[in-house]
């Protein structure tokens, strides 16, 4: 399995829980506060890929196009960014 698809598959899942728990606590109902769950979900989602990201090898960099000086810095960004 490459890196890409692993990290493609959990991804996936993950966006999968959230939608889930979303609908599930908040039903079809759109508000503010499904809006703002939303962001929310993105954001751990964003910090959870940047964790991810800072512990690839340079070797698995290399085969998503990334070098380690781009995977530090993109792994340094802040949740809401």
């Amino acid at each position: 399995m490459s890196t890409i698809d692993a990290i493609e598959r959990e991804c996936a899942d993950v966006k999968r829980v959230d939608r889930d728990l979303t609908t599930r606590a908040l039903g079809n109902n759109t508000t503010a506060f499904d809006r703002m769950m939303e962001w929310l979900c993105v954001a751990v989602r964003k910090h959870r890929t940047r964790i991810h990201l800072s512990e690839l090898s340079a070797e698995q960099l290399k085969d998503i196009g990334m070098t380690p000086f781009d995977a530090r810095r993109e792994s340094r960004r802040f949740f809401w960014d």
